[in-house]
């Protein structure tokens, strides 16, 4: 069962949370903030799973929060031909499968009783016509692989593409295109923006990472202001420059004056990953995972890879 998991199916691991989908089923909208989080994700025809999760610094009201699991059910119970109580879950879950004329609905419920600081509610869509793993094996497949990051650092998977950032790193903004994905995250307001190119080997065509991403990044209109070099040594260099440094009020206004780019061409996934980092002091760097910082410009593997 494990080993089809594995082969059917990919890991999917956002803002905290990581767990494993079927294959053809991808990311496809969220919504994000400091204590509240949602995402869908879809196949080429529908949308096959909504997720929505909370935490907090202080105990949640169980009570308050099923009352959003309470409604949708209240909906789906009206509009069932059958519902089910789904047996023998994982701990912490609790679900009711819910069969329609043209399909079936799994709402399932997760609240960490331990500690009363999370709660995901997970709804996932069935389709009559489906063919291939059923609801019964994608559900525990979900379950049992479904994961509350609490590490020092949070792996990100999602679209090909997979990393990791300091837990204490939020996601303020987004840019998913399809061979280009942005994410820009803000800490203490330091701000660290990574880039996920993909078909490496089109984009060098004989350029070095480094090279490559001095173009890529003069481009881009909101590193405006910058002067991205390779210096005598052979090293990736940013700095403002000073006419048009008054056009840079956002690092003004955070009290940001320092910058560190990275770019490191991973060729197992034939990759290439930029990261620009803006930040206060030298000590600041001492957040960051090495691979974030271009201890070189080749990879073999992935260090956000989640197992």
């Amino acid at each position: 069962m494990k080993k089809r998991f594995a082969k059917n199916t990919h890991r999917l691991a956002w803002a905290g949370l990581s767990f494993q989908i079927p294959k053809n089923w991808n990311i496809s909208s969220y919504n994000f903030g400091k204590k509240f989080n949602r995402l869908e994700a879809e196949d080429d025809h529908y949308v096959r799973l909504e997720a929505e999760w909370m935490t907090s610094p202080q105990r949640l009201d169980e009570a308050k929060v099923l009352k959003r699991y309470r409604k949708a059910a209240r909906r789906l119970s009206r509009a069932a031909v059958e519902e089910t109580e789904i047996p023998d879950l994982p701990g912490n879950w609790s679900g009711f499968r819910y069969d329609m004329s043209d399909g079936a609905c799994l709402i399932l419920a997760f609240f960490s009783p331990a500690d009363a600081l999370f709660f995901a509610f997970v709804r996932i869509h069935f389709m009559s016509q489906d063919k291939g793993e059923g609801p019964a094996g994608i559900l525990m497949a979900l379950c049992r692989s479904f994961t509350v990051q609490q590490r020092e650092l949070t792996t990100w998977a999602f679209l090909g593409i997979s990393f990791q950032v300091p837990a204490a790193f939020r996601l303020i903004k987004t840019s998913l295109q399809a061979g280009r994905k942005l994410m820009v995250f803000q800490w203490r307001l330091r701000k660290l923006c990574l880039w996920h190119l993909s078909l490496a080997d089109m984009l060098l065509k004989g350029k070095t990472p480094r090279e490559f991403a001095v173009e890529f990044l003069r481009a881009r209109p909101e590193m405006r202001g910058l002067r991205f070099q390779i210096d005598e040594a052979g090293e990736l260099t940013v700095r403002p420059r000073r006419r048009y440094f008054l056009g840079r009020m956002e690092d003004l206004g955070r009290m940001c004056f320092r910058y560190r780019a990275a770019c490191v061409h991973d060729r197992a996934k034939n990759q290439i990953k930029l990261t620009v980092f803006n930040y206060r002091r030298e000590s600041d760097l001492e957040q960051l995972p090495p691979e974030l910082l271009d201890l070189g410009t080749e990879i073999s593997g992935d260090p956000g890879d989640v197992e």
